[in-house]
């Protein structure tokens, strides 16, 4: 009889239940239709305040999370028409202690994505951009909110994590409409320097592609050394139109230099060694050798 009554009890509580069971149900079926068109409209409109077309990460974050905050507060609005107001409270105190104890355990996790917000806030480079951090240089394929994909000029691809671009030290190469290239070269102790200068700058100056209207090209001595005076050969080229023609442009800068200095008979001297060798013993080499 026990058992019974507790049944007749049950169903008699889910009957009184069923009209509050029911605006439940319409509650979460309306805030799961409500937070796709609240994503959905915030998303497009981002998408009209952004930019550039191709900067879809901010918007597609925020309208996820805007997702995820109708729909929490319209299942915490179901909870308590079906008067599960403890539930709810014992609900966010366990969300509060998973949350932490996630937080501890996904750190690197977090950081990742909190570096990528950031990253898509202040907009420090955005796909197509050439970008350099530590000794890593490439071209920026896609920003991801945990990690930025970058390929090389050697053709691999590169997945760095968001948190590691915030810490370096990053360059942007690109922000830069033109890059200068520094070949540094030795000639000999007798060399005239001037004519040495002058020949270095007008090979380089008749390389195609190197800018000589806003940037002159130079040729500084920088120092004396060991056998010879060195100096560098300093010219700018338009980095924007082809990122690697930086690296070709150094290699054909220091063929034409050579090629120029052999012409005009200038000489980049070998590394000389001087070596000491005490008296008896060059004595006994001579005897020796005689």
């Amino acid at each position: 009889m026990i058992f019974v009554d507790k049944l007749v009890a049950w169903a008699e509580s889910a009957w009184a239940m069923a009209p509050n069971l029911v605006v439940a149900l319409t509650v979460v079926v309306a805030s799961w239709f409500l937070a796709r068109w609240t994503g959905r409209a915030l998303c497009k409109a981002l998408d009209h305040l952004s930019s550039s077309e191709d900067e879809t990460q901010l918007p597609s974050l925020l309208g996820a999370l805007a997702r995820i905050v109708v729909f929490v507060g319209g299942a915490f609005v179901a909870l308590g028409v079906l008067h599960l107001d403890k539930t709810v409270t014992s609900l966010l105190a366990g969300i509060g202690v998973v949350g932490l104890a996630l937080g501890f355990a996904f750190q690197d996790i977090a950081a990742n994505l909190i570096s990528g917000v950031l990253l898509a806030v202040k907009k420090p480079f955005v796909a197509g951009d050439v970008i350099q951090y530590g000794e890593e240089t490439g071209t920026v394929l896609r920003i991801d909110l945990r990690e930025t994909q970058m390929r090389r000029f050697t053709g691999e691809v590169v997945i760095v994590p968001n948190r590691k671009l915030l810490e370096s030290e990053l360059t942007n190469v690109t922000q830069g409409a033109a890059r200068r290239i520094d070949v540094a070269v030795g000639v000999a102790y007798d060399t005239d320097l001037e004519q040495a200068q002058r020949v270095a700058c007008e090979a380089v100056a008749s390389l195609d592609h190197v800018l000589t209207e806003d940037h002159a090209v130079e040729a500084l001595y920088v120092s004396f050394g060991a056998s010879s005076i060195d100096m560098d050969v300093r010219f700018w080229v338009d980095y924007l139109e082809e990122p690697i023609r930086y690296v070709r442009l150094r290699s054909e800068a220091i063929v034409a230099i050579k090629a120029a200095f052999d012409e005009a008979n200038i000489s980049i001297p070998f590394p000389i060694r001087t070596l000491d060798v005490p008296a008896h013993a060059a004595e006994a080499w001579g005897r020796e050798a005689a």
